[in-house]
């Protein structure tokens, strides 16, 4: 069972979805700056919600936050779970679109 299937709803492919590079982190990082605001901040928490479901009392923030436990992951593995979360947040904006459309429309940004 992948992690991310606790979000167990259908996934669906969206074209912005399929623009994400699968070969490294820096085209990513390229690709994921063409998302609209509000997938990438979805995504985000989602993200944080991961990694708080995972280490709640924050004991690997220092693992992370040094380079050599960076190095240490799998490049191929962290394009795939970004993926991941990114089509999620963007069927979650789909699914709910005209409110969260209008709701950005009426936030001062």
């Amino acid at each position: 069972m992948n992690f991310l299937d606790i979000f167990s709803k259908k996934k669906k492919v969206t074209q912005d979805s399929n623009m994400l590079s699968d070969h490294h982190i820096d085209d990513l990082i390229f690709s994921l700056s063409h998302h609209k605001t509000h997938t990438l901040s979805v995504a985000l928490i989602q993200a944080s919600r991961i990694i708080n479901f995972i280490d709640p009392e924050n004991v690997l923030i220092n693992t992370f936050s040094r380079e050599e436990g960076l190095l240490a992951q799998d490049e191929r593995e962290i394009i795939r779970l970004t993926k991941e979360i990114i089509n999620n947040a963007e069927e979650a904006y789909q699914d709910n679109r005209e409110n969260i459309d209008v709701f950005f429309n009426n936030s001062v940004h």
